[in-house]
Parts: structure tokens; C-alpha cells; sequence
């Protein structure tokens, strides 16, 4: 019940964090999630009652999938095996996680709602070109710490990865997941595994 719960929290700050418009794109890191923070607490403060499917569904395809870098969190999750994939798999692996991912969101967002408010703290970049943003959500009375992990692709930054109590959830949560199906049933195995997950064949 624990782990659900922490990966329920981590999620509402992971969508949290991915609604926002291009215009509001930023330079940095922190410039990134600050400018987010300020467009989802406008957007949860006009829903008193809380976000309606419809509107999740919009932010979750229009808003979120923009901002997450699904093919760095797909060769993160995938650690050493994801050179192992041919383009032709890692492009499948990383189409099926994006969806699995996206729907995981739209779960979380429906937590979302006008008394969410989430600080958000200067970035520490690290030295292979990606960045981590400290932040806290305050949600229902609950205050929770939080990492985001950033990469950047081309000057743009983008989110590949969350932290909930000392856990990342791709390079730690889904890797594990992840390289356990492949060791048992390869690289195919894993596709056919999201692809159920997601409803597909």
C-alpha cells in the first residue's frame, strides 16, 4: 500500500510539473518547473472541484508529453539493454512506455486540485548534462519532498525521471522491472509486456 501510495505522489508532482505551453518554455531547469508550478496552480484554482476526465485527458496528451523526454526515460529504465535493441525495438519500447507513462499520468493529475501548492528550489546540474530540481508538494495536508531529473536535448530541457523518498522511479523502479522481463524473456518479452499492459497487441 506504501509503494502505491509513494508512486501515486510521485506521478501528481511528475504531471504537476509537465503542464505548461511552449511559450513558457525556459532556459533552465528550475526556470522550467517554476514557470509549470505557476500555469498548474492557475489551472487548479478555476477547478474547485477538481480537473473533469476531459480536461486530464487534454493537459495529460497536449500539455504533458511535450515536456518528457520518453526515449531517455525508456534507455534509462532499459540500462545496459537498451544498446542491445535494434532502432526498430528501441523505437517500440520506447512508443509503449510513452503510453503506459501518459495514462500513469492522467491517474495522477485527477489528484490535482485547488489547495496543491509545491515549492520549487534552485537546480544542481550534474556533470553528463542533465539536472536535478528539488521541489515539495503540499497536497491534502501532506508535504512531500521531491527530485526531478532533467536532461537536455538541443537547449531544451526535459523531464526523464522523478524522485519520491530516496526512490527514482525510471533508473531505479522500472529498471529493476524492466531488466528482470528482459533477462527472462529478452527484449521482445518486454514489448510484448508494455504492450499488454497498454491494451495492445
Amino acid at each position: 500500500m506504501k509503494s502505491i501510495k509513494r508512486w501515486f505522489l510521485a506521478l501528481t508532482a511528475f504531471a504537476l510539473l509537465a503542464f505548461t505551453s511552449t511559450a513558457q518554455a525556459q532556459s533552465s531547469p528550475d526556470g522550467v518547473v517554476n514557470a509549470i508550478k505557476q500555469s498548474v496552480l492557475s489551472a487548479a484554482s478555476n477547478s474547485p472541484k477538481g480537473l473533469t476526465p476531459v480536461q486530464i485527458s487534454s493537459l495529460v496528451r497536449n500539455n504533458i508529453a511535450p515536456y518528457v523526454d520518453f526515449e531517455a526515460a525508456a534507455s534509462v529504465a532499459c540500462g545496459q539493454y537498451w544498446y542491445q535493441a535494434t532502432a526498430s525495438q528501441q523505437s517500440r519500447i520506447t512508443a509503449e512506455f510513452k503510453e503506459l507513462l501518459i495514462r500513469s499520468y492522467s491517474k495522477a493529475l485527477g489528484k490535482v486540485n485547488n489547495r496543491t501548492t509545491m515549492d520549487v528550489y534552485p537546480a544542481t546540474y550534474n556533470a553528463n548534462n542533465t539536472a536535478t530540481v528539488p521541489a515539495r508538494i503540499n497536497n491534502n495536508g501532506t508535504s512531500t519532498p521531491l527530485f526531478f531529473g532533467l536532461t537536455a536535448n538541443s537547449g531544451s530541457w526535459k523531464i526523464f525521471d522523478a524522485n519520491f523518498a530516496n526512490i527514482w522511479l525510471i533508473s531505479s523502479s522500472f529498471k529493476t522491472q524492466f531488466t528482470g522481463i528482459i533477462k527472462k524473456s529478452g527484449i521482445d518479452g518486454l514489448i510484448a509486456n508494455l504492450a499488454k499492459k497498454n491494451g495492445h497487441k
